[in-house]
């Protein structure tokens, strides 16, 4: 007979060898028992759908709501996007080239959502917001930091409609701090960092990446903590607020010139194509530039 090497069968014949029922299971690491059961049969079919997610985006910062979109791509959920103003998702308009009437730009960067629109400065659009949050799982939002809660719509706020929502919030520097207020896209942050001052060539002027990937690290990063605090969820009962700043991220990114900032003094500079070490450089030839590997 063919012996089983999935996940399930491993999580099986180890809970099995301690001698251990899967009631005892669930009471050790507190995850609920018919979960657990999935997870041991492989019936991960059975989870698809059963996270809810809301989605509030204030502008064109779309890459900070892919956490939400990641997450729901993979459980197959569609995402109610609460837009604010009147014509929705601005990037619609971003184009051409144009499908359908919106912009490819809009495609790219969004999937299964079904779209409204709220004027949460009104009674009627903050209780239609209270009663999408009352059965989330997750909301996600990027305005501005305490616009929200100004409104009666903040984590505290909601928390006590759901006391099981997961509130995140993305923003450049954080919810708080001296530059808290503070709004930013993708390239601002690439300079604040100073990742544009290490890129291009030596002694060339600052180089912005080709593509936005600050907003894609951050809404990637941002993907693992809500899928963590779903995790912790799972033991505890309880939700909790998420403060996903796109600085934060952008140092992560920086850890290594950061490091030896840190430790010498020195402050990093481009190199261009060339590095400390042969193996990572770009070296031209016959053939054109080649990578060292």
């Amino acid at each position: 007979m063919q012996r089983t090497t999935g996940v399930g069968a491993v999580l099986r014949r180890a809970r099995v060898a301690l001698g251990v029922s899967i009631e005892e299971a669930a009471r050790d690491t507190h995850i609920r028992p018919e979960v657990l059961e999935g997870l041991e049969e492989e019936r991960f079919g059975r989870f698809r759908g059963a996270v809810h997610v809301r989605g509030l985006i204030r502008t064109y910062a779309r890459y900070l709501g892919l956490p939400a979109d990641r997450l729901v791509e993979a459980f197959q959920r569609h995402v109610p996007e609460a837009d604010e103003t009147p014509q929705g998702d601005e990037t619609r308009s971003y184009g051409p080239p144009f499908v359908d009437g919106s912009g490819a730009y809009y495609y790219g960067i969004n999937r299964n959502k079904k779209t409204l629109t709220l004027d949460l400065k009104q009674p009627e659009g903050q209780a239609a917001l209270k009663k999408l949050a009352a059965t989330a799982d997750i909301l996600v939002e990027n305005f501005r930091p305490g616009a929200l809660a100004a409104l009666g719509l903040g984590y505290d706020d909601l928390a006590k409609i759901n006391p099981r929502l997961i509130y995140a919030s993305f923003s450049a520097f954080g919810q708080d701090g001296p530059r808290g207020n503070y709004t930013a896209y993708d390239h601002v942050i690439q300079a604040n960092s100073g990742i544009m001052a290490t890129t291009g060539e030596i002694g060339g002027r600052p180089i912005k990446f080709g593509s936005p990937v600050i907003d894609y690290a951050t809404g990637t990063t941002g993907a693992f903590a809500l899928a963590t605090a779903l995790f912790q969820r799972e033991r505890t009962g309880k939700g909790q607020r998420i403060d996903m700043a796109m600085m934060d991220v952008a140092l992560v990114m920086m850890a290594s010139h950061v490091t030896e900032f840190t430790r010498s003094g020195h402050h990093p500079e481009p190199h261009g194509h060339w590095q400390g070490y042969a193996s990572g450089s770009c070296w031209p030839t016959k053939d054109g530039y080649q990578i060292g590997r």
